[in-house]
């Protein structure tokens, strides 16, 4: 199973299919969740949540997380492949038994560097149908909802 979004992994709508909570603000929970629910591609922003409060990571913000857990240094440690931008999600070699792990921003998805969803796809289906059985994977073009709500028709437009 996969999840790839253009806002936070841990967003309420992409977050729903793997992990659980009482509230949509627990999002240090579902990160915890969504490294630890066996998903074989992860690919989006929210970095901020799988990192301490003592962090930083390439993106401009500090973790968030409470518990000290640095959740990409633990899925690094599993063996996922870690990629940060659109350069090494492209260059990563297709592996069928491992977690794929893309986290592009703090936030949403955008900038040069992050991939477009486009990208974030196509390495998403070839990371999955690698293994050569069927799967699952969610694609959340989620920063028009973003848009939506702000009122932005523009930006509506820019990401249909």
């Amino acid at each position: 199973m996969g999840i790839v979004t253009t806002t936070q992994v841990t967003d309420a709508t992409p977050a729903a299919f793997a992990a659980h909570t009482s509230s949509r603000a627990n999002q240090a929970d579902i990160a915890a969740q969504l490294a630890s629910a066996g998903l074989r591609v992860l690919l989006g922003g929210g970095e901020d949540q799988f990192l301490p409060v003592t962090e930083t990571g390439p993106w401009p913000g500090v973790g968030k997380r409470l518990d000290g857990r640095n959740l990409v240094t633990e899925a690094r440690a599993a063996g996922a492949v870690v990629v940060q931008d659109a350069a090494s999600l492209l260059a990563a070699p297709v592996s069928s038994s491992v977690l794929l792990l893309g986290l592009f921003a703090d936030e949403g998805l955008s900038g040069a560097s992050a991939p477009s969803l486009r990208d974030l796809t196509r390495k998403a289906i070839g990371w999955l149908s690698a293994e050569g059985k069927g799967f699952f994977l969610v694609v959340e073009g989620g920063q028009i909802d973003w848009e939506a709500h702000a009122n932005n028709a523009s930006g509506v437009i820019d990401n249909v």
